[in-house]
């Protein structure tokens, strides 16, 4: 097991040891039925590396476009509310930590920080939007 791997792991346990009982429930949950969330640990389990005999690896390129949005990573931040209970930055911390991974988050339109504090990280960033039936 790789370091990254073994800090993966233990990372649920640190998030139980820091944030407020409800709040590390919210964040465990997922939406709706939660399919999402018990499907995902299996997924990443079937998931493999398959390696590939003498090829050159000494540089490997993982940037690419989503949407028409350049990421230096192809892992992206889902949108997440009550980030601030985690954090008391919210989701400009979470934008920080996209622009440092060269990566994009999506953020919800119940963000408990002002679009305007995002911009500073220079993340590239969408809102999660909720259109309503009964728009008036």
């Amino acid at each position: 097991m790789t370091g990254v791997a073994r800090w993966l792991d233990g990372i649920e346990e640190q998030a139980a040891g820091v944030l407020p009982p409800e709040i590390h429930a919210y964040f465990r949950r997922g939406a709706s039925q939660g399919l999402s969330v018990a499907e995902a640990a299996p997924a990443w389990d079937g998931f493999r590396l398959r390696p590939h005999i003498l090829r050159d690896v000494s540089r490997c390129e993982t940037s690419t476009t989503v949407l028409g949005t350049a990421v230096d990573t192809p892992v992206l931040i889902a949108p997440s509310t009550l980030q601030r209970r985690a954090h008391p930055d919210g989701e400009a911390a979470t934008a920080l930590g996209a622009a440092g991974a060269g990566s994009l988050l999506a953020v919800t339109s119940n963000t408990a920080v002002p679009f305007s504090a995002l911009e500073p990280s220079g993340a590239p960033w969408w809102v999660q939007v909720y259109v309503a039936r009964d728009r008036s």
